[in-house]
């Protein structure tokens, strides 16, 4: 799911979320930050 206002997705993993970005054109997947829910967007 694309995060709203942001070039990032993000995934939930249980109680945990990955936030990623994707470079299409260079296929390439770059993980921003992985951290439990209520840290991880701050």
């Amino acid at each position: 799911m694309k995060v709203s206002g942001r070039s990032e997705y993000r995934l939930r993993v249980g109680d945990y979320r990955i936030l990623y970005s994707i470079e299409e054109d260079r296929k390439r997947v770059e993980i921003v930050a992985v951290g439990h829910r209520r840290d991880v967007y701050r």
